[in-house]
Parts: C-alpha cells; sequence; structure tokens
C-alpha cells in the first residue's frame, strides 16, 4: 500500500501548483515526472496534490488553451434561477469567460438569474460544457461566431474528437495522454503528434494545469431592449458592451433586441429609451468595450 503523503510536503506543492503551469504541461507520455522533478517532488505526490486541489476546486483540469492561430466561439447564455452551486460550477468551467449574477432585488422578476459568456471552439463544444452545471440555459446566443473559412481540414476543427476531449478536461493520472487515447481508440504517439502540431501552428497554446481566474466582481448594470431602439443618443459610454442578437434562425430563444453591459454603482446614462436596467455584479469586466448596432 502506497504510504501517505506528508501533509509538509503537500504544503510545499500547493503554492507551486496554485501558480499554476500556465504555459502548458510538457507533451510527453509521462508528463508529470518532468513537472515532479522541477517542484522536488515524486509525480505519485504531485498528482496526490492535485487531486486534492481539484476536489476543492482550487485547481481546474487539464485543459486545452487555444492559441492565436484558432479562431474560438464566443456564446452568452442566461440562467432565469441561480443559485451557489451553478454559480460554483459555472466559475469552475475553463470556458467561461465572465459572469455577470443579478442583484436581488424585491422588485426584480429575475432575482437570482445570472447572464455568463463562454468560449468553445464550436456549438458542440459549447453542449458539452453546459452538460457539467447542474441546470440548463433558459437562452444563449451566438455572439462571436466561426467564420466559413475557419474550418480547415486540419486542426481542431479537422478533428473534433480530440478538441472536445481536450475541451472537456483530461484524466488526471500518471499518462493523461495515453488515457485519452485508449478513449478515443487511437494510439498515444499519435495523439501527441496532433497535439505537437497544432501547437507549432499556434491553434494550441498548451494543455494548462492551472487554477480558475481570480473573480473579483464589480458593480454593474445590464441594459436589455426586447425591441429593436431606434436611435440612440451620440455619446454612450466608453465602458458598455453591447450584445446584438443572432440575425439568422436561433435555435434556442433569445428574448432580447439589443443588451448593454456597463460597470459602476449608478445606472448607465445616454442609452436609448425603453431599455430595462438590472443591477448586476460582473466577475470579470472586459478591458475595452465592445460596440454592436441593433440589427437593421
Amino acid at each position: 500500500m502506497p504510504r501517505p503523503t506528508p501533509s509538509s510536503c503537500c504544503a510545499g506543492l500547493r503554492p507551486t501548483l496554485t501558480q499554476g503551469w500556465r504555459d502548458g504541461l510538457p507533451l510527453t507520455p509521462a508528463p508529470f515526472r518532468q513537472l515532479a522533478s522541477r517542484s522536488g517532488s515524486t509525480p505519485l505526490e504531485l498528482i496526490r496534490t492535485c487531486a486534492g486541489l481539484l476536489a476543492s476546486g482550487a485547481l481546474q483540469p487539464i485543459h486545452a488553451r487555444w492559441g492565436p492561430g484558432l479562431v474560438t466561439e464566443r456564446w452568452r447564455v442566461f440562467f432565469d434561477a441561480a443559485d451557489t452551486t451553478l454559480l460554483n460550477a459555472l466559475a469552475a468551467l475553463p470556458g467561461c469567460v465572465r459572469i455577470e449574477q443579478v442583484v436581488p432585488a424585491a422588485d426584480a422578476r429575475a432575482a437570482h438569474g445570472l447572464w455568463a459568456e463562454l468560449e468553445a471552439l464550436d456549438a458542440n463544444g459549447l453542449s458539452a460544457q453546459l452538460k457539467r452545471l447542474t441546470a440548463a440555459p433558459s437562452a444563449q446566443l451566438c455572439v462571436q461566431p466561426a467564420q466559413p473559412g475557419d474550418t480547415p481540414s486540419e486542426g481542431p476543427r479537422g478533428d473534433p474528437a480530440l478538441a472536445a476531449a481536450l475541451e472537456a478536461g483530461l484524466a488526471l493520472s500518471a499518462h493523461p495522454f495515453a488515457h485519452c487515447a485508449r478513449q478515443l481508440g487511437r494510439s498515444e504517439r499519435s495523439l501527441l503528434a496532433s497535439l505537437q502540431r497544432w501547437q507549432q501552428r499556434q491553434e494550441l497554446h498548451g494543455l494548462v494545469l492551472a487554477p480558475p481566474p481570480p473573480r473579483q466582481p464589480r458593480p454593474g448594470w445590464v441594459t436589455h431592449w426586447c425591441e429593436p431602439p431606434v436611435a440612440h443618443e451620440p455619446g454612450w459610454p466608453v465602458s458598455t458592451e453591447l450584445v446584438r442578437a443572432r440575425t439568422g434562425p436561433a435555435t434556442t430563444p433569445w428574448p432580447w433586441a439589443l443588451m448593454a453591459v456597463s460597470h459602476g454603482m449608478a445606472p448607465p446614462q445616454g442609452l436609448a429609451p425603453g431599455g430595462c436596467h438590472v443591477r448586476v455584479q460582473i466577475s470579470e469586466p472586459r478591458a475595452q468595450a465592445q460596440l454592436f448596432t441593433p440589427p437593421g
């Protein structure tokens, strides 16, 4: 029977792990062997500590961080009922970019709802992420679709099974790539060769083992219009982000014609009339505003 890992060893590994190997795991059959040698531990000690951090939510599964050579999709989803369990599950998703949680109010019909923005390779990748949550969204919208030219026969889009496995997260084991290869019915050598090619093409940054991104909610507002506003006043706040509805047929209802997300304690000024203001807490404010016009 393996001996228990000394608590002092675990305590020494935790800071190293929570800082993360953000540049990616070594693309070798036994990546934890190299990582252990760098941290002064054994592979078994390292994996055990990782398992504890995963269980507590302090570390995310081994997952893909796509590179600049690959255009991913951005989706906005809405949950009309959200609790702490759903909020924590969303925050733990590797593809979750930001969350806008509704601040409860006595007269708010969606007092416990939230909007979230997710990144995925495609709609199938989004569905795989949503299946890991405790509830399904009541509305979703693709705000940044992949372009027709972004579907080459090679790369992650040419191997959707492997891409989906990397987005979902690899099993924590001494040989994670071999485990993934067995699940996909291929050899470990061919799987690693694919990952190395994707990395050379800058479509894959790496397979990262890191904690969830820090989330420090800031006060803000979501303003939405059910009908497209006819016009808006010039000089909209630069901290405002607008999201437009899909112009083509939608498979999932999206009830809003236009949406603005703004930062600050006070409701935004200068927006088109007819919008409904909802106070929210924004987990990851955008560094730069994105402005869209409503569909014509």
